[in-house]
């Protein structure tokens, strides 16, 4: 189950996307309207909003869900990063931003 997109991985997580909870009451109904806020929305539910937002700017993204991972980073995650920065690694006049430099230099 994915989206394309920015590289963002989950595990069993409901965490909320954005904490309102020092948010004025009107600043949180005028920011929940835009985003469709919802009472702990488990994160793929919040995905096609997301996408949407990510290819309006132009931006690469792939969302992946990994069934039973919490709080971690599995060699899976980690092998499927790689895969997603060497797929849109920029072109080799332009210069690279750090993570690109950490992950692939050596390839």
């Amino acid at each position: 189950m994915g989206w394309k997109g920015k590289g963002k991985e989950v595990g069993a997580d409901r965490n909320d996307a954005l904490d309102t909870r020092w948010f004025t009451g009107n600043d949180k109904d005028m920011i929940c309207n835009l985003l469709d806020c919802i009472q702990e929305p488990l994160i793929s539910q919040r995905w096609p909003l997301s996408n949407t937002i990510y290819e309006s700017v132009g931006i690469s993204n792939e969302f992946v869900i990994y069934p039973g991972v919490t709080h971690t980073i599995t060699t899976e995650m980690f092998n499927d990063l790689l895969r997603f920065f060497e797929a849109h690694r920029p072109p080799p006049n332009r210069a690279n931003p750090a993570i690109f430099m950490l992950l692939l230099d050596d390839k």
